[in-house]
């Protein structure tokens, strides 16, 4: 019976939903197809109509109470609607190596994992694209709208990502209503999406979209969302992180990698020696003056060592400039 139930449920949604599509071109973007429709600030304000039970035992009230649900189902139905899913409403499939991808898989869940409860009713009320194929550990399951892609140069990038990125990101759903569903012991309502799109909660930037989106969507960030700095702050930041000074390790390491050009010098010219050079360097790590010292100062040696440190940059620091004297072993 539950069987048949849905089934004949199920097949009155597809025809709603396919009028829907033939009446309703499909938007050029994300952004056309919300451009009409209201954001739903409180599932439980939009669906708890449908679920309203008018049996009382005064008969005018009741037919009140029918009248009024009947009124505001007929007007929510005729609305465009834009709304989160919930967590159940996006998933990982494993990353693909051969097309460097990692792909989303969309459900259609506003209420899956998290279905609507009303006051004075504890059964659960699911927001669904069509009536689930089961419901495991009460979540609405077998609800696939589509796939989207990532694309990400190897596994351990993808693993990385989806690690930092999986908390953050949800369905935003713009869609119509459908009919209801009951199936056994369950119920719910359908709608019927008109596109989506995978955003980043705590910024807004979209990760995908279907039809392409051509603007971020509103930031929605919570306590576990990283903060987010502006491009002032993250310099101002980054500045105060540098050193005061440059420590002899980092001189040591800048001025290694002139190595095999300050050889180049004594191959070229074979005047062995110690050549030392007198730098003066600024906080953003570039050399305001290369000075070569006797005896090398007028040589085509010391010529030689000017040219190859024009190529030198220093790590940055926060403190005032700094004079750096520093010997080549020319041998």
């Amino acid at each position: 019976m539950i069987r048949l139930v849905s089934v004949c449920v199920f097949m009155s949604f597809v025809t709603l939903a396919t009028a829907a599509t033939a009446a309703e071109p499909k938007a050029a973007t994300f952004e056309d197809a919300m451009a009409n429709a209201q954001p739903v600030a409180d599932l439980k304000d939009l669906f708890g109509p449908l679920f309203a039970n008018c049996k009382k035992d005064d008969e005018f009230e009741a037919r009140q109470c029918a009248s009024v649900r009947d009124s505001l189902i007929q007007s929510n139905r005729e609305q465009t609607w834009v709304a989160l899913g919930d967590e159940s409403a996006l998933s990982f499939n494993p990353y693909d190596p051969s097309e460097k991808k990692l792909e989303m898989e969309i459900s259609g869940c506003i209420a899956c994992g998290q279905p609507l409860r009303f006051e004075g009713d504890d059964k659960p009320h699911f927001v669904t694209t069509r009536v689930p194929k089961a419901i495991k550990a009460g979540k609405a399951v077998g609800l696939e709208v589509g796939f989207d892609d990532v694309a990400l140069s190897d596994e351990k990038t993808a693993e990385s990502w989806q690690k930092k990125m999986a908390s953050r990101l949800r369905v935003q759903f713009v869609f119509k209503l459908g009919p209801q569903w009951k199936s056994g012991p369950f119920d719910g309502i359908t709608f019927v999406p008109v596109a989506h799109r995978v955003i980043d909660r705590c910024n807004g930037k979209v990760i995908a979209s279907d039809p392409p989106s051509t603007a971020d969507a509103q930031p929605m960030p919570d306590a576990t969302c990283p903060t987010e700095l502006t491009p002032e702050q993250q310099r101002a930041q980054e500045h105060a992180a540098l050193p005061d000074q440059l420590s002899t390790i980092q001189i040591n390491q800048a001025m290694s990698t002139l190595r095999s050009r300050v050889h180049d010098c004594y191959t070229e010219f074979e005047v062995a020696g110690t050549a030392i050079v007198r730098l003066v360097v600024s906080g953003d790590g570039k050399l305001e003056t290369v000075l070569v010292l006797p005896p090398f100062d007028k040589t085509p040696t010391g010529y030689c060592l000017r040219t190859a440190l024009k190529a030198l940059q220093m790590p940055r620091f926060k403190g005032e400039k700094m004079i750096i004297t520093y010997p080549f072993k020319l041998q």
